[in-house]
């Protein structure tokens, strides 16, 4: 549902901006940050022990935290491990669901372009919205 909200407002923001003159050619990286809102809408869902997003997520960290101690960088792996504890002993629709969270987590995105900072941020407050709606 988060999904697919997330891609029904995304098309309605396009079809205002494009009737506006906002959006035109080219379209280079649209899609890929398009995709990173995607990904983004159900990512505040990390903090539900029965989420897919945080089985995905706690086999990444781990993954990472593996190969930065392999790889001898110890700081990512502890930072790795940090943010893995913080999402398991993080309450559903706690943190994770608030503006800070959104904010900050789509903060990093700014070094690809504002276009992908807009679109992940635009994804986990879509699935905020929708969460304050049901």
């Amino acid at each position: 549902m988060h999904l697919l909200f997330y891609l029904a407002s995304l098309a309605a923001a396009a079809y205002f901006l494009a009737g506006r003159g906002f959006i035109g050619a080219p379209y280079e990286g649209l899609f890929e940050a398009a995709f990173v809102g995607a990904v983004y809408s159900i990512l505040p869902d990390v903090d539900s022990p029965s989420s897919r997003i945080r089985s995905v997520v706690n086999l990444v960290l781990l993954a990472v935290a593996a190969a930065s101690l392999i790889f001898g960088d110890a700081y990512v792996s502890v930072a790795a491990m940090a943010l893995l504890a913080l999402i398991w002993f993080t309450r559903h629709r706690g943190a994770m669901h608030g503006l800070v969270a959104a904010v900050a987590l789509s903060a990093p995105f700014m070094v690809l372009g504002p276009a992908f900072f807009l679109a992940a941020l635009w994804g986990y407050v879509s699935h905020i919205v929708l969460d304050m709606l049901t």
